[in-house]
């Protein structure tokens, strides 16, 4: 076996003791009637989608106040 996938191998590993390991805390806490853990770990499971996100202004560069050309279409 080849050194990638050797590490192929134990990256999946890893990940799916990660994903056990909050399995098992989000568990923990459904059966203490808490949803902490749950809501934790749909956030942390969905990323961080809101780092990329930039004003629609600043990107198609709409102008600040509309011109008669904004509604003419011209």
């Amino acid at each position: 076996m080849s050194l990638q996938g050797l590490f192929r191998a134990k990256a999946k590993e890893d990940r799916e003791r990660y994903y056990n390991n909050l399995a098992d805390e989000v568990e923990e806490g459904l059966l203490r009637n808490d949803l902490r853990p749950a809501y934790a770990a749909v956030r942390h499971m969905k990323g961080s989608s809101t780092a990329h996100i930039t004003p629609v202004r600043k990107r198609m560069e709409v102008p600040a106040t509309p011109t008669k050309s904004c509604y003419l279409g011209g």
